[in-house]
């Protein structure tokens, strides 16, 4: 049976407003964004954790295989615009056994501004994010991999990025498994992630109430988190989380 176990949040819908790792009831948080830069990440649970907020996942086995793919994830925001990026089968792939066969580097252009890109792969891959396409590089990361598969790297930070280039610093033929990726926040978005007893609640309904206005109803992802990106300004808000019961200590 499920029930309101927790009120998480009062306060009024101005600013982004992050919350994770609530177990009681009645909680109130507000946590501040990351300092200023970007972050690199070998591990995509750190990398959801640093980002506090839901990202969207492509596996590329939602196209055929041997696809070329330019505008298939267009709905989700994003576009590969290489022209020679191909869909492969492969035991390497570890996360679904399908990944992108680049035939060299990965260019990404996204269709609103984003705040974190990452990918698994197999070998060894860069990721360098640029304000827009043909425009100034914000941050390089580190060379991530080098040998196997199922490895993840990632990048973090608080300034937007309309662009991303992903290669293979050892011989310039990237592979990668699956994408994940998000974007910035709007402005007045509440967004947070939720855990009880250190266990993400997943796939619970998510409430959002202010006064006079319809609710909002979204549900947490996999990992616990959610997100609201159109609440009323200047107006007292209340988020309820339901879920199973708080275990007893």
């Amino acid at each position: 049976m499920k029930k309101y176990i927790a009120l998480i949040f009062l306060g009024f819908s101005s600013t982004l407003v992050w919350a994770e790792d609530i177990t009681n009831a009645g909680a109130e948080v507000l946590l501040s964004p990351a300092v200023a830069g970007f972050t690199d990440f070998t591990d995509l649970a750190l990398f959801q954790s640093a980002l506090g907020a839901p990202v969207t996942r492509i596996g590329f086995d939602e196209v055929p295989e041997t696809s070329i793919v330019d505008f298939q994830y267009q709905s989700v925001g994003v576009i590969f615009t290489d022209g020679d990026d191909q869909t492969q089968a492969d035991a390497n792939f570890e996360e679904d056994g399908v990944g992108l066969n680049a035939s060299g580097r990965i260019h990404i252009a996204f269709s609103q501004p984003a705040r974190a890109v990452g990918a698994f792969f197999p070998g060894a891959m860069t990721i360098e994010v640029f304000d827009t396409q043909g425009g100034t590089s914000l941050h390089q990361s580190a060379d991530f991999g080098g040998s196997g598969s199922g490895n993840f790297g990632g990048v973090v930070g608080d300034t937007d990025f309309g662009y991303v280039e992903i290669r293979d610093w050892f011989d310039d033929s990237v592979f990668i498994d699956d994408l994940v990726f998000a974007f910035a926040p709007s402005e007045g978005a509440i967004a947070g992630c939720i855990k009880v007893t250190g266990i993400p609640l997943t796939l619970n309904d998510v409430v959002l109430r202010q006064r006079g206005e319809r609710k909002q109803i979204t549900q947490t992802d996999e990992n616990g988190c959610y997100a609201f990106e159109n609440p009323v300004p200047g107006k007292l808000f209340s988020i309820y989380i339901t879920g199973a019961r708080v275990p007893e200590q």
